[in-house]
């Protein structure tokens, strides 16, 4: 995979965009020239009917009583009724034709009212009609006026007091922030605008740089050119998130400038609601509208590629965007909250962040579950894409099959899986992890445990291996390593620790603290030490099982599906980087990730698994040994001596110099075994 060539692709894609000043147009401007318009039309237009509503008297019929009543004295002294006599509460009410806005029947309330009884009175109103309820209401206000100082007139009389009537005064008191109030306010509204405005900014050109290039003839020409179909469609897929983020952008930024000029909203309501947004907020809002383009991008242009035509491709669009809208309808509903299950759910994981973000602030936990499960999504619905850009049908016009993996009668063996197969089985072990293997553990940590890395990591690896009819060797780099690789690998394994810690415990103190909870995990697994068999038991679990599942997966499967598309180094750091989201843990992620960058250099340089292999086994088991003489170390807290983590730093370099020497069987020729 060339990122020179799919930089070019996207450029080109985006300059033909732009040049269409409509789609400027619909993404910039409009946005910016629109919200503030409506929000002056919509507040003038409210304010100006609510003023108008206001400021005329309500009409209001009275029947069962003559002027003299003393209804009709406290009435007719408010300059906000104009009161007519009718002769039947069946009159008909006419509001705001100069008919009758509400009618009240006096004919319960007899002229003479006893000091030990109550009267009867009855409000007929239109519920349709703003005059009517305006005039229902002001009617409620009096005479709920009305009753509470006859009330107190009459325990006045009796010589008793009001609090005999009221033995609870209840006064609620919002202890919501203003910035709380206006992000509740915003929470509910951003998201679906949001959504909607990202998904028009990739929808057309989605259709444009697919079933349009397909009826103007001009996607045949790509693949003319040296140019594989991944990067055709990675840079078409490039062309459409940008113009998408453009698009995202442009409305957020409408709506913060839009909401940061209190002189629209009003002296009163800015007493209660504050619309300011934050920077950090801002800067994770804008994360936000980042992933759901990445996502909605990469499933409107998988969809379009899929059409013959522009108008096709319009007729397949139509459905995802309407079907885009339930994830922002979901935010709406009471007691829907961002959880860690919610986190992975596609498009609604990113709607509820948003949400949280504006109301609540940044979960960093929460924030990084969305950002791996969607990022993971795109991945798979792009490999789909690529696929599909890899047919001829794709070319000439005709529909394209998403049939992704075929029967294993019709496979042909092979050496390795493609990079889609590896990072689609990652995914496919990331979620299983999630939902499978977190309740399996939640019941027996132990046994949860020993359950999870056999039957959620190794069995779908290797079966999946077996279904593609892999070569095993191949596949899983299972070679015979050197002798100074093995040296190389026992030496880090052993003493990385040390340097491990150390960076956590400086990322710990410094960027992320971690919670006291996650000690427990341990702590869980060392009380079941009986379980187990004792110590032999827990090293086995906690030492070789990972050793060897999770290497299995990770530098064995993943590993060779990605050698040979990508630069050493990178494949290093992305198999590493994955490895660390693996163990769904924001706040160990950097330890996991140093260790599975040092995992994948051993197994490029020896060309051997089995280098990982010890290096995992011997790091997890010192660390349980560790942890038996210093248990500080849960809290990463060194709790050792200084000369012995001298020593593990001295041993973590000499192992890397080790390992440097060797020369990988690789380094000439990536593309082949």
């Amino acid at each position: 995979m060339r990122f020179r060539v799919i930089r070019t692709i996207a450029a080109k894609e985006l300059l033909e965009s732009f040049r269409d000043r409509r789609t400027l147009f619909l993404m910039v401007f409009l946005p910016v020239i629109l919200y503030p318009l409506l929000l002056l039309l919509v507040t003038q237009v409210s304010v100006s009917q609510k003023a108008k509503l206001e400021a005329k008297p309500s009409v209001v019929g009275y029947t069962g009583a003559d002027e003299n009543h003393p209804l009709m004295a406290i009435l007719a002294e408010d300059r906000q009724y104009q009161l007519v006599a009718v002769d039947s509460p069946d009159h008909p009410l006419d509001p705001g034709d100069g008919g009758l806005d509400c009618l009240v029947d006096v004919s319960g309330w007899p002229a003479e009212l006893p000091a030990n009884s109550n009267a009867e009175l009855k409000l007929h109103y239109l519920s349709i009609e703003d005059a009517s309820r305006q005039a229902r209401d002001r009617l409620e206000g009096s005479l709920s006026a009305w009753s509470d100082a006859e009330v107190a007139r009459r325990l006045e009389e009796l010589e008793l007091s009001v609090s005999l009537v009221e033995p609870v005064t209840v006064e609620s008191l919002d202890q919501s922030a203003p910035s709380q109030v206006g992000g509740f306010v915003l929470g509910a509204i951003l998201p679906i605008l949001v959504i909607l405005t990202v998904i028009l900014g990739a929808f057309y050109p989605a259709i444009d740089l697919t079933a349009g290039e397909k009826e103007r003839g001009s996607i045949q020409t790509l693949y003319v050119a040296p140019i594989s179909s991944f990067e055709i469609a990675a840079g078409k897929y490039l062309a459409v998130v940008s113009i998408s983020m453009v698009s995202g952008m442009a409305n957020l930024l409408s709506i913060a400038l839009l909401f940061s000029h209190k002189l629209l909203l009003g002296e009163q309501m800015l007493e209660k609601v504050d619309f300011s947004i934050s920077g950090s907020t801002l800067v994770v809002l804008f994360f936000t509208i980042f992933l759901i383009a990445l996502f909605f991008s990469a499933l409107l242009l998988t969809v379009a590629v899929l059409a013959r035509s522009y108008k096709e491709a319009q007729n397949y669009l139509t459905p995802v965007m309407l079907a885009a809208v339930v994830p922002a309808s979901v935010v709406q509903l009471p007691g829907f909250e961002l959880t860690p299950a919610l986190a992975l759910v596609p498009a609604v994981n990113a709607m509820l962040l948003m949400k949280q973000v504006l109301v609540e602030g940044v979960v960093p936990q929460l924030l990084f579950l969305v950002a791996a499960s969607t990022a993971l999504y795109t991945a798979l619905v792009l490999m789909g894409a690529g696929r599909l850009f890899a047919q001829e049908e794709v070319i000439l016009g005709e529909r394209g099959n998403m049939t992704l993996l075929a029967r294993r009668s019709q496979m042909r063996p092979r050496r390795r899986p493609s990079s889609g197969e590896g990072l689609a089985l990652f995914g496919v072990v990331l979620v299983l992890l999630f939902y499978v293997g977190s309740l399996i553990q939640a019941a027996s940590p132990a046994w949860g445990l020993a359950g999870t890395l056999w039957g959620v990591v190794l069995i779908p690896t290797v079966g999946l291996a077996w279904y593609l009819k892999l070569d095993f060797r191949h596949t899983f780099q299972v070679g015979r390593p050197t002798a100074r690789s093995m040296l190389a690998a026992g030496i880090l394994g052993i003493c990385s620790w040390s340097a491990v810690t150390f960076v956590s415990a400086w990322f710990d103190r410094h960027v992320l603290p971690a919670p006291p909870e996650l000690a427990e995990e341990m702590i869980r697994l060392l009380s079941d030490l009986e379980q187990l068999g004792g110590w032999p038991g827990l090293v086995l679990l906690v030492a070789v099982s990972p050793a060897i599942c999770e290497e299995a997966l990770c530098r064995g499967f993943l590993f060779s599906g990605l050698r040979g598309r990508l630069a050493p180094w990178a494949l290093v750091l992305v198999t590493g980087v994955l490895f660390g989201l693996l163990h769904l843990n924001l706040y160990r992620l950097v330890g996991t990730t140093l260790l599975g960058v040092v995992m994948g250099l051993l197994v490029y340089k020896s060309g051997s698994i089995w280098t990982s292999v010890l290096f995992h086994a011997l790091n997890n088991g010192v660390a349980l040994l560790l942890l038996a003489i210093a248990p500080g170390m849960l809290e990463n807290e060194m709790g050792l001596p200084l000369w012995l983590v001298g020593v593990g730093l001295a041993g973590t370099a000499a192992g890397l110099a080790l390992i440097a020497r060797e020369r990988s069987p690789w380094a000439t020729n990536q593309a082949t075994d």
